[in-house]
């Protein structure tokens, strides 16, 4: 359940700060915030809410930001939230800064597709709780009185929702069905094994679901997945054919600024249809000891570490320079790419061999010249050794009869 790492003094961005370092799996959060506080770690990675305040002193920081994941309830389009009306309602109804709350831990209130980390995709108006707005579209959807318990009724049944739910976030589930009843919705929570077998078993209307919306700085995978038609991720069988054209174009657009532009039309046009309640946007965060030094925290949770975790000054005053440069110089990119090629020239050296036959271009010379080396072996002893004249043969070929005196002269010509 571990791994050791060892420097890669070779490592194309620079020297690393740590020279060992030891990965554990620990996926019980209790058990995680047990061994930091033990010793057994230096840097824990995810921190919960009910472990927090026992690091919420100079022994240890913690560093976090909102990330890019998303809470979100999937509405599933067979059923009765086919209603744009409806669904339209029930995202008025939800309280989403309560909801955050909830998550606690540095989480943020959502009700549009990105989070605040992300520098595109948002909406001008994105989803809040107004309940006169839901109170206008529940009518629109034709649910105009309520029964005695408070619930909407329309051809007399009750207005009654399923929420499949597989997760952990048991509050969060309890306080979606107080939020829906207090607005006029019954909702029954049922529990599943996971997304996909809530869609072969069907029978909901909300779905538990949570996403990296932007798992390498590019949203198209997300949309594309989620609000496709027909895609297998579309659990909901949300259509929008305006959407699908949007992202049939994507993958061939190249401005970074028309790909902004495309991405918030999608967002504006998904808000506005509801196929998704995006409840709220969880923050990543890391806890580590106070010697440990400059600990990044990305929004995106698959990355953890850098080389400017160090435990000595000189690269905690390294890290600062290289911060202060990166705000307002391009040209720091310049220096370290030049000090990168310069490292792995002295790797090289220092492995033995010739930097230039190690490295790519190298590399490729000479397998250019086996290949030539090889062809012209080869065409030698094709031509010397054939039983057929060559050049007689190709006269022949053109028609000319095989005089002595021209194979003679075309012979010595190419020397054969």
């Amino acid at each position: 359940q571990e791994v050791q790492l060892k420097r890669n003094e070779c490592y194309w961005d620079g020297k690393p700060g740590l020279d060992t370092l030891t990965v554990k799996n620990i996926e019980d959060n209790t058990k995680r915030a047990m061994s930091l506080q033990s010793g057994e770690l230096d840097l824990m990675q995810r921190v919960d809410s009910a472990s927090r305040s026992l690091f919420e002193n100079d022994k240890y920081k913690i560093y976090e930001t909102v990330g890019t994941r998303v809470f979100m309830l999937t509405v599933n389009y067979d059923g009765i939230l086919a209603d744009r009306s409806l669904r339209r309602a029930l995202a008025y109804a939800v309280d989403y800064e309560a909801l955050a709350k909830i998550e606690g831990n540095g989480a943020v209130a959502a009700g549009e597709i990105f989070p605040p980390t992300v520098p595109y995709g948002h909406v001008k108006n994105k989803m809040k709780m107004d309940m006169d707005k839901a109170e206008s579209l529940f009518k629109e959807a034709g649910y105009t009185e309520k029964n005695g318990e408070g619930i909407y009724v329309k051809d007399g049944r009750p207005l009654t929702l399923k929420l499949a739910v597989w997760g952990s976030k048991t509050a969060m589930y309890e306080a979606i069905q107080a939020q829906l009843r207090k607005a006029g919705v019954n909702v029954e929570i049922m529990r599943v094994q996971n997304a996909d077998a809530a869609v072969a078993a069907g029978g909901f209307d909300l779905l538990e679901q949570n996403w990296i919306t932007v798992p390498t700085n590019d949203p198209y995978l997300f949309v594309n997945q989620v609000f496709r038609s027909g895609h297998k991720a579309n659990r909901g069988k949300y259509v929008n054919a305006d959407v699908d054209q949007i992202l049939d174009r994507f993958p061939m657009v190249f401005d970074n600024k028309e790909k902004d532009r495309m991405i918030s039309e999608i967002a504006e046009k998904v808000i506005a249809d509801a196929p998704v309640l995006f409840l709220a946007f969880p923050a990543n965060n890391l806890v580590g000891v106070s010697k440990v030094k400059n600990v990044p925290v990305f929004p995106i949770d698959y990355y953890v570490l850098t080389i400017y975790i160090p435990i000595d000054k000189k690269t905690v005053s390294s890290y600062r320079e290289f911060t202060k440069n990166l705000i307002g110089r391009k040209e720091i990119w310049e220096t370290r790419a030049a000090g990168s090629l310069f490292r792995r020239g002295a790797c090289m050296e220092k492995r033995g061999g010739s930097m230039f036959l190690k490295s790519g271009i190298g590399r490729r010379l000479l397998s250019i010249f086996f290949v030539v080396a090889v062809a012209t072996i080869l065409s030698f002893f094709i031509l010397h050794m054939s039983p057929v004249d060559p050049v007689s043969l190709q006269l022949q070929r053109l028609g000319m009869p095989p005089n002595s005196e021209l194979v003679a002269e075309l012979r010595q010509k190419f020397g054969l």
